[in-house]
């Protein structure tokens, strides 16, 4: 997978890995990625419900958290559906032991 970012000149290259596809149970979807310009640095993201990714968030997230729910609060009342996306970096050290 290519992304190639506006602000960037050299675009950013990914081997997608695993794709947990959305169920109604997990109420949200992930993907696993290899950052192939950083072969150690795995990255997953996950989207789904505000409310269920809120829940999966650390604790360090206060006040991007907090503007963020403000944002989404203000959507939702004009009738848009929202989600919220996460993001975790890992070493592959940590891939190998959950694979």
């Amino acid at each position: 997978m290519t992304i190639r970012l506006p602000n960037e000149k050299k675009p950013r290259q990914y081997k997608v890995l695993r794709e947990i596809e959305f169920d109604s149970t997990r109420k949200r979807m992930s993907v696993l990625v290899q950052d192939m310009q950083h072969p150690d640095c795995y990255i997953l993201l996950t989207k789904g419900a505000d409310s269920i990714i809120e829940k999966l968030l650390r604790k360090k997230t206060g006040k991007t958290l907090k503007s963020t729910k403000k944002l989404i609060d203000k959507w939702a009342e004009v009738g848009l559906r929202t989600l919220m996306l996460a993001k975790r970096e890992f070493t592959s050290e940590f891939f190998e032991d959950w694979n």
